[in-house]
């Protein structure tokens, strides 16, 4: 940071700048120009791909006193700036990011992160095995009430406030059962050209913290091989050793294959990870990479391949399901119609948008759960 203010000083001619995007590239650039123009400069815009050359030559014959010939040597001081801060942003590349946790919102920065990865680390490593979460990542239930995802998680914590734990503990068995007896849809529509695409180059299992002996795997199969889910054929069959997971071929109930998925029973992933990537036939895993919507997954996985030392790892958050979340008043709904068949009072587990909050504290809930 001190070498980026040492390049940003002396009258601004050489300066680091941020451009989270190309449109900010493109502004930045832009506004350089402008300040760097004379104030004489005609109004209109130059078209030229040279703005400030662009200008010069529409200024005539006053152009020499306005628009001195560049020199044909750059300033040894902006030749030294541009040298230590492209050294120091090598020496910050090649200091290690071999362990990476990086988002993505969508699929196609899914797919940017992965191929900028591949990129990056050619030709010493490249991504060999994607492992892909399955709740609320490639599937999501058409559920009100959806643990992890912030709409759910805001609406529970503020109907907690003012609901006995006796009441509680009647209510969210009822969430829970509402929960799985919903049926499931793709997160996006493109992740099974996505998978078909991604397959070609790299392997790719299914990995969930869900044990295979729970009573739910059979829909889950299912509804994946309807939805037309397919992984890559597992490198193996069976539990894995030490870490409590178990790998399996599914098949869907007319016989096509959905592929391979790891069960994790809700151990680390990480540990799964360096286990199933340490079964590989034939030669080690250069580098894995993790799509996953909970960030504690994400970090485990990371530090799990950090501190063995073993190959590469790159976890991508993905959140495309955070804006998944159920609607204000579709829980609302569910949530009287819960407490009417439990029998609950009105005025107990009074709703979050009745409530009355206490002045000049948080937003109404109905603004809140519409940001979120």
């Amino acid at each position: 940071s001190v070498l980026a203010g040492m390049c940003a000083a002396a009258d601004f001619k050489y300066r680091v700048v941020p451009a989270p995007n190309l449109a900010a590239v493109r502004a930045q650039i832009q506004q350089w120009h402008r300040a760097h123009l004379v104030k004489s400069l005609p109004s209109q815009g130059f078209k030229s791909r040279r703005p400030i050359k662009s200008a010069c030559m529409q200024l005539g014959p006053s152009s020499h006193e306005l628009c001195p010939p560049s020199p044909k040597l750059v300033p040894m001081s902006f030749s030294l700036c541009l040298m230590i801060c492209s050294v120091l942003a090598g020496m910050c590349a090649a200091a290690d990011f071999k362990y990476r946790v990086a988002p993505a919102p969508n699929l196609a920065a899914v797919q940017a992160q992965i191929e900028q990865w591949d990129r990056a680390r050619w030709p010493q490593s490249r991504i060999d095995v994607v492992f892909v979460d399955i709740d609320e990542t490639v599937v999501i239930l058409a559920a009100p009430f959806i643990d992890g995802l912030p709409r759910t998680d805001e609406f529970t914590r503020r109907f907690r406030q003012g609901c006995p734990h006796e009441q509680w503990s009647r209510i969210e068995p009822e969430l829970e059962k509402l929960y799985y007896e919903s049926p499931h849809f793709l997160v996006e529509h493109q992740w099974v050209d996505f998978l078909r695409k991604l397959k070609a180059n790299v392997h790719v299992v299914a990995l969930t913290l869900r044990s295979f002996e729970d009573n739910h795997t059979v829909a889950l199969i299912g509804d994946l091989q309807r939805l037309g889910i397919q992984f890559s054929e597992p490198w193996l069959q069976g539990p894995m050793v030490g870490t409590g997971s178990s790998v399996v071929d599914a098949v869907g109930a007319d016989g096509i294959k959905v592929g391979g998925m790891i069960f994790a029973h809700s151990a680390n992933k990480g540990q799964v990870i360096l286990e199933y990537s340490r079964l590989k036939p034939g030669g080690a895993v250069r580098g894995t990479a993790l799509v996953d919507n909970s960030m504690g997954n994400c970090k485990d996985a990371a530090s799990a391949v950090l501190h063995a030392g073993a190959s590469e790892h790159l976890s991508i958050h993905y959140t495309a399901a955070y804006r998944m979340g159920g609607e204000l008043d579709d829980m609302e709904f569910w949530m009287v119609n819960i407490k009417d068949a439990l029998g609950i009072p009105k005025d107990e587990c009074i709703l979050p948008s009745q409530a009355v909050a206490p002045e000049s504290t948080t937003p109404p809930f109905r603004q809140t759960l519409e940001w979120l």
